[in-house]
């Protein structure tokens, strides 16, 4: 829960860490591998848990039918 953040800013943050992320190859014993991140994010009236994941989750599978490695809020 990141209460304290406007939409605008939690979209600016999480947009930087999915670039930091793609551009950032992990390597072990030689093999390269490249890591893409795709966000749901929720961002309303605060609700129980289980309601604010559960919408966080449709967005984060929107973000994977449309191509992951982004974010849908």
């Amino acid at each position: 829960m990141l209460d304290d953040l406007t939409l605008e800013k939690a979209i600016y943050i999480f947009e930087k860490l999915i670039k930091k992320i793609a551009s950032t190859p992990y390597e072990k014993d030689g093999v390269v591998i490249n890591i893409t991140v795709s966000i749901g994010l929720f961002h309303g009236i605060k609700n129980d848990i289980k309601s604010m994941l559960s919408l966080a989750d449709k967005k984060l599978y929107v973000a994977k039918a449309n191509g992951r490695n982004q974010l849908v809020s």
